[in-house]
């Protein structure tokens, strides 16, 4: 009887000892599973961050990349303008040559 009593008596430590370090393990569960929320919840942040800089990027490469071809748009404009410059006044040079031989051969009759 009296082993039946210790044994019974042991048991119930035994469950007593389980109980606790359940309750236990179920705190450290609990507390892993907000620790696992907090982070998930700042990676989706990180994330979106990431995504607004990359977007702002996009908007900034876009940008310069316009402004480039403005650029070189406006490069050639003024290369043909200067050709076209050019061409007109070779094209004066030979005239004002020919008057001048003109010029030169009415002098020298």
């Amino acid at each position: 009887n009296i082993d039946a009593q210790l044994q019974i008596h042991d048991e119930k430590v035994k469950n007593k000892k389980l109980k606790r370090k359940i309750k236990e393990l179920r705190g450290v569960l609990q507390e892993y599973m907000e620790n696992s929320f907090i982070q998930a919840k700042a990676f989706e942040e990180k994330e979106e961050e990431l995504s607004h800089i990359e977007k702002k990027a996009q908007e900034k490469i876009y940008s310069v990349e316009k402004k480039c071809q403005n650029l070189q748009n406006e490069v050639e404009l003024q290369k043909f303008n200067a050709s076209e410059e050019h061409s007109h006044i070779q094209a004066e040079v030979e005239d004002y040559k020919q008057k001048f031989q003109e010029i030169e051969d009415q002098l020298m009759k």
